[in-house]
């Protein structure tokens, strides 16, 4: 039997991103969410813990956490193993743990490819010119790790939600904020030069234009032959031989020769010459960049699924952190996991193919403990993470353990 105790306590509070009462040393909620953990530590006894948090917190922070916990932080960039930069430390007792092996994935290998999933939901944005210089023409043998994400432009003002990025680098970290057209994660530049619409597209509108115009919609078929569309109950017509989608308000740009035409004015462009689209990450591309698994059920809006995957964890990495523990995968697991949220601790051991006997939660949004509960029905919730510091806790816990 193999105890284990996982948890990353809220960083709202420690984070560069909190304008106002910042929290910068050892004292105030931020510290008190993390000592309930220090306790759990001390009352559950666990074979192995790990515990997470943002890189941002304060040095000062950090050193006394190592100081409680009894060993050092080792960061990990989730960019190793996924698309998005994400940069977290994590403490631990779990031996001979190194940075896991980069695997070189970039935006483009995690974006949802059809015409029927083209837009994602979501509204598409003018794209106005503000381009920094970075680069991204090299190889993934290059040191891909170092490859991080590539603004080419924004929306509306310069806010972090309204900020465009290429494909061809990293996502930036998910967000469990909202506001902006990207809820501050971002948008993206997606190139849809493949898909069929597209195609079809193009031969008719330079018959009608003799050009290409510099912005178009395939999927609005009054602007390439001045037909009303028939739409089936498929949501497709095929009356002109151009693939035709219901949601018809998808704006493509064309970027050629380094510059995109917005507006009949023309701006320096650093994406590659082809078609897109500019919009956020659906919420299935979010699970990939947390490598949270496509199946994985959230049952809440996508608001909230949106906050839930910002607040997680990448999945891959406490993966490849617990499988340093000796027989993982063959002795029965007991978990206790802190702050569990919706649940990525026991994503992670079930990749890891762990006998998860029993596992044991503590957390109160009514939307995590939802989603958990629809993929781990048999997880036991604990309330409060506050509850850590009573009696009647331990004893609960201790009854249901035994």
């Amino acid at each position: 039997m193999i105890k284990i105790l996982l948890g990353g306590s809220p960083c709202t509070k420690w984070s560069v991103a909190q304008s106002n009462n910042r929290e910068t040393k050892p004292k105030g909620v931020g510290w008190e969410l993390f000592k309930n953990y220090v306790i759990a530590k001390e009352r559950f006894k666990p074979d192995y813990f790990l515990y997470e948090n943002n890189m941002s917190a304060d040095d000062k922070i950090k050193k006394r956490i190592e100081k409680e916990l009894h060993h050092k932080i080792q960061p990990i960039n989730s960019n190793l193993l996924s698309a998005q930069n994400r940069y977290r430390f994590y403490v631990h007792n779990i031996p001979n743990v190194k940075a896991p092996k980069d695997k070189g994935i970039i935006l483009t290998d995690i974006l949802e490819q059809s015409d029927k999933d083209i837009t994602c939901g979501q509204k598409a944005y003018t794209l106005i010119s503000s381009y920094n210089k970075t680069k991204y023409n090299r190889t993934l043998e290059e040191n891909q790790s170092e490859i991080m994400p590539i603004r080419v432009g924004y929306i509306g003002n310069n806010g972090q939600g309204n900020r465009v990025y290429s494909t061809n680098g990293k996502s930036i970290c998910l967000s469990a904020n909202g506001g902006g057209g990207g809820s501050k994660t971002g948008l993206y530049a997606i190139n849809v030069g493949e898909y069929k619409a597209v195609q079809k597209a193009i031969p008719i509108l330079e018959k009608k234009y003799g050009y290409i115009p510099q912005m178009f919609n395939p999927y609005n078929e009054l602007e390439i032959i001045n037909k009303a569309p028939t739409l089936t109950t498929s949501g497709f017509t095929g009356t002109s031989g151009v693939a035709i989608f219901e949601k018809t308000d998808i704006p493509i740009y064309v970027v050629k020769n380094g510059s995109i035409t917005i507006n009949d004015k023309q701006y320096p462009s650093r994406l590659d010459d082809g078609y897109y689209i500019i919009r956020r990450l659906s919420v299935i591309e979010a699970k990939r960049l947390q490598t949270v698994p496509d199946d994985y059920i959230m049952p809440c809006s996508s608001s909230q699924n949106y906050k839930m995957l910002g607040n997680g964890w990448t999945v891959d990495i406490i993966a490849h952190i617990l499988s340093h523990i000796p027989n993982i995968s063959n002795e029965e697991i007991i978990v206790l996991s802190m702050y569990d949220g919706m649940s990525c601790g026991h994503i992670a051991l079930d990749k890891l193919g762990a006998n998860v006997k029993r596992y044991f939660a503590t957390e109160i949004d009514k939307y995590c403990i939802e989603t958990t509960k629809a993929n781990y029905p048999n997880t036991i919730q604990l309330g409060d993470a506050m509850y850590v510091r009573t009696e009647l806790f331990w004893n609960r816990l201790n009854s249901l353990m035994s």
